[in-house]
């Protein structure tokens, strides 16, 4: 079901030239307004409900694991010049898998605890919306951002007291695409909250959003490949082979061998090798097409594959290894990775 966006911003003015009000009539009586359904006296499934406990038990556990670790110090960095070199290639027929971006791969990074608590203790229907691009928006910014995502929800959804909260990070923003991005949006009823999952982007003039349910999603995206030559199919088929055959033989490839180790579908006697192999040959690929300023185009290939942990740590070793790697080809050239 597609949630149509309409704003239609009404006013009306009357103005009064005289400067006394003798003769005035008194106006009617108001009609009372009609009497709107308070969503909060609905409450989340027993299945969202699981869900949300489960997020916070990862959440709180992942916390408490980082809590032991010195973080390393770091300059502020600048923010990005204004203007892009890039334009996107347009969406193709069969649309583009789910691509978890550095700024968006978790919903609930950088959190402040309580409120992070707060927030997924809640028994009333309830979604999370990330405005698009993301970004972490300060604090003087925030309000205008709960404005927006108020206005184009209730809009989006024609109804009215939707209530929108601001994230406080637990730790110190040094840069504009640091997490926390995440927005909470309650005080509408459960059908709503689903029509805005099952839309899941919605954009105007004024502002895009991503809008989510807490929920755990096994990551899967490894990185974006550029440099390689792809004129054709067996091209793009011999670059899918060369990057498989690279991480089999790599560092990639030992390290995928050892984080599988409690893989609940790779036992059986399976050797780190045998299990190495496994997840490779679910690794598959997308090709996109960026045009640059000039006219230009540069072809990337987006890289997924079955996910192989459900440990972070685990999952952030094996991305900056595969992020290091090279892909040499006498005829492909030679395919390197971008922080597209």
């Amino acid at each position: 079901m597609d949630v149509e966006v309409e704003k239609e911003d009404k006013m009306e003015m009357e103005t009064d030239n005289e400067d006394t009000f003798a003769g005035a009539t008194p106006s009617p009586a108001r009609t009372p307004s009609p009497q709107i359904h308070s969503p909060n006296s609905e409450k989340l499934t027993a299945e969202e409900t699981v869900n949300n406990n489960r997020v916070l038990a990862h959440l709180l556990a992942k916390a408490a694991k980082a809590s032991l670790r010195v973080p390393p110090t770091s300059e502020p960095e600048a923010p990005p010049p204004v203007g892009n070199t890039l334009v996107f290639a347009p969406t193709p027929l069969e649309g583009f898998p789910h691509v978890h971006g550095r700024t968006s791969t978790r919903i609930f990074d950088n959190l402040e605890h309580q409120q992070m608590e707060a927030w997924l203790s809640l028994n009333v229907p309830h979604v999370f919306i990330q405005p698009l691009h993301h970004r972490y928006y300060p604090l003087e910014i925030s309000p205008h951002m709960v404005h927006l995502i108020t206005t184009e929800v209730e809009a989006a959804l024609e109804c009215t007291g939707v209530k929108v909260t601001a994230p406080t990070p637990t730790t110190e923003i040094l840069k504009v695409d640091q997490a926390p991005f995440t927005y909470l949006v309650r005080g509408i009823s459960t059908s709503n909250a689903d029509k805005l999952v099952k839309q899941h982007c919605l954009a105007s003039k004024q502002i895009g959003m991503l809008v989510f349910k807490a929920g755990i999603i096994a990551p899967t995206y490894l990185g974006s490949v550029e440099g390689v030559t792809v004129c054709d199919e067996a091209d793009f088929d011999d670059a899918i082979r060369l990057i498989r055959n690279t991480y089999r033989i790599g560092l990639a490839g030992t390290i995928l061998g050892e984080i599988t180790a409690s893989h609940p579908h790779l036992q059986n006697g399976c050797t780190p090798e045998d299990r190495t192999f496994a997840i490779l040959d679910t690794l598959t690929g997308f090709k996109i097409n960026l045009i640059a300023a000039g006219g230009t185009t540069r072809t990337c290939i987006n890289i997924y594959i079955c996910s192989p942990t459900d440990d972070d740590d685990d999952w952030v070793r094996l991305l900056e290894t595969v992020n290091k790697t090279i892909y040499p080809d006498p005829f492909l050239r030679c395919g390197y990775h971008t922080n597209s």
